[in-house]
């Protein structure tokens, strides 16, 4: 699992569980974002299925890293 290995490498950096955790799960919500609106300009330029399937996997890692986010995001 990806998350899981760059939440070892922050952590290793940073020697915070939460900051890390907080790295990990941001960067895997803008790796989901990035990929949905990637998929959605593929299907519109002719790809078809490819794209929509790459947009479907960004909203499952998007949906996959946000329920990490809220309870170490600061108050």
């Amino acid at each position: 699992d990806g998350g899981r290995v760059l939440r070892a490498i922050a952590w290793r950096i940073t020697r915070n569980i939460v900051r890390a955790t907080r790295i990990a799960a941001s960067t895997g919500e803008f790796i989901g974002v990035a990929l949905i609106v990637y998929g959605f300009l593929r299907v519109l330029t002719g790809a078809g299925f490819g794209g929509l399937w790459l947009a479907f996997i960004g909203w499952f890692l998007t949906q996959a890293a946000s329920p990490a986010t809220p309870m170490f995001r600061r108050r």
